[in-house]
């Protein structure tokens, strides 16, 4: 793997993270839907990516 490809793929397990974070504690932040949508999605088309 190239370092790049390792850099993608961190970064997108980072975003769905991130998302899995704000839907666990979205009543108590407030989170917004469409937030924890986009990270989940751009997370998933990353490590999609990284695959491909």
């Amino acid at each position: 793997m190239t370092l790049l490809t390792i850099l993608v793929l961190l970064f997108g397990t980072g975003l769905i993270a991130t998302g899995l974070f704000y839907h666990l504690k979205r009543r108590t932040l407030n989170s917004d839907p469409i937030l924890i949508a986009t990270c989940y999605v751009w997370g998933g088309v990353n490590i999609a990516v990284c695959i491909l």
